[in-house]
C-alpha cells in the first residue's frame, strides 16, 4: 500500500507541476510473486546540490532560492497541502 501511495504522489508532483523547473525521480512499481516494492532512481543530493528541503531528515532544512520556494508553495496549493 505505502508502494502505491508514494507512486502516487510523485505522479502527482509530475502532473501539477506546471513549468516551475520542480523535478522528481525515476520510479516504478514492481509486482513479483506476490511481493511489490518500488524501485527509485539515486539521486546523488548534497550540501551543495540541495536547494530547498532537508539533508538530514529534517534536522535542518535549507532555503537557497526564493523561486524555488514559492514554486512549491504554488505547487502545494495545487496539491491542496498545507
Amino acid at each position: 500500500k505505502a508502494c502505491s501511495h508514494e507512486l502516487l504522489g510523485l505522479s502527482n508532483i509530475h502532473q501539477f507541476r506546471g513549468n516551475t523547473g520542480i523535478h522528481v525521480p525515476l520510479c516504478c512499481m514492481i509486482d513479483y510473486l506476490g511481493y511489490r516494492l518500488i524501485a527509485m532512481s539515486f539521486l546523488p543530493i548534497t550540501k551543495d546540490t540541495l536547494v530547498v528541503g532537508s539533508g538530514d531528515c529534517g534536522k535542518t532544512v535549507c532555503s537557497k532560492s526564493q523561486p524555488m520556494t514559492d514554486a512549491l508553495g504554488s505547487l502545494a496549493k495545487r496539491l491542496n497541502l498545507k
